[in-house]
């Protein structure tokens, strides 16, 4: 650990604790800056073991200090926090490390009780491009995280084995589960009118204008509906004219989602799936092109982001490996991803 490392924790402590005068103010100071810096959940771990914090709360008295409410196997633990260890480069732990130098403790905990997630874990790549204009509208917000462990999961594989790509998903551990933000203006609230499948109704009945106008006209009232970006990229004939709808939708997207995100965005926390068709139609955009690498990496994002796959990305990933060209509308799998489905 080096003086430039105790500098900057110093200096942190010192912005914390700018208006705290005595030790239970400044203690309080800590705990709304924990609160600030981890959204919860949070994985973490305590002497190597993983746990789930759901919360930071003030002890019963000063000496306890700060305490973290922990859950493992459906049973929910106190402990001080000093002794939770979060991923080290995740803005938590530098808050716990300047809490911990603030007790007089050694601001980073023992290397073998860290967290045991590795750097090398799958983080988000980024697919957008420039983001469209939001009119000074604020990102969509990312709710109701909950833990998402692949233990948990139920899968019927008849032979009893993890198909490859599962496999590391399995190996990651539990993630953090989120649900988009959904912005759709002219939504009634008994749900008896959806914009989006009145548009949808119009391309079937072969008026395709009439249904980019409806769809235009909701990126009008608000840019952030990424299902009209959705659904203007499914209604282009031509990869190339999709590819820039579904990267704007992808862009708006990205603005909620921080540097390094490694959560998850289930297809059945309903929410998700404008995001998650914006995402499929450039990674078939990207394929229909020959951009398979680029699509690759759309197709994983698509099995970490929903692991269920009801997008079948683990089919389009095998054939991108192989560099099979993107099959005709009458194939088997065009015939499935051609036509989102609504809810």
């Amino acid at each position: 650990m080096t003086d430039a490392t105790i500098t900057a924790l110093e200096t942190l402590i010192a912005q914390i604790t700018v208006d705290a005068y005595d030790d239970g103010e400044q203690l309080a100071a800590f705990l709304v800056a924990a609160d600030d810096a981890m959204p919860v959940p949070q994985i973490a771990s305590i002497v190597g073991v993983d746990v789930h914090v759901v919360g930071i709360e003030q002890g019963p008295d000063e000496r306890r200090g700060l305490e973290a409410v922990c859950q493992r196997d459906a049973t929910e633990y106190r402990v001080a926090l000093a002794d939770v260890a979060f991923h080290p480069d995740s803005e938590i732990a530098t808050v716990v490390a300047a809490y911990r130098h603030w007790l007089g403790l050694n601001p980073w905990l023992p290397t073998s009780t860290r967290t045991r997630r590795s750097d090398d874990r799958w983080r988000y790549p980024g697919h957008g491009d420039a983001v469209p204009p939001l009119g000074g509208r604020p990102p969509l917000e990312l709710r109701d995280p909950t833990v998402w462990d692949p233990q948990a999961e139920y899968w019927d594989d008849p032979d009893g084995r993890l198909p490859d790509w599962w496999t590391p998903i399995m190996a990651a551990g539990p993630r953090i589960s989120y649900e988009f933000e959904q912005v759709l203006p002219g939504l009634d609230d008994d749900a008896s009118f959806d914009p989006i499948l009145a548009a949808v109704d119009d391309a079937h009945a072969g008026d395709a204008h009439g249904a980019r106008r409806k769809l235009h006209a909701l990126l009008e009232a608000d840019p952030r509906c990424l299902d009209a970006y959705a659904h203007l990229g499914w209604l282009q004939a031509e990869p190339d004219q999709a590819l820039g709808h579904y990267q704007a939708g992808i862009a708006i997207a990205e603005l909620s989602l921080p540097d390094g995100f490694d959560g998850v965005l289930p297809w059945g926390r309903l929410d998700n799936r404008p995001f998650l068709r914006c995402l499929h139609g450039l990674c078939i955009s990207l394929w229909r092109l020959a951009r398979f690498d680029e699509a690759i990496a759309a197709a994983e994002s698509l099995l970490w982001l929903n692991p269920a796959d009801h997008q079948g990305a683990s089919e389009i990933v095998a054939d991108l490996r192989a560099r099979r060209r993107w099959r005709n509308p009458g194939g088997a799998v065009v015939r499935r991803l051609r036509r989102p489905t609504h809810r």
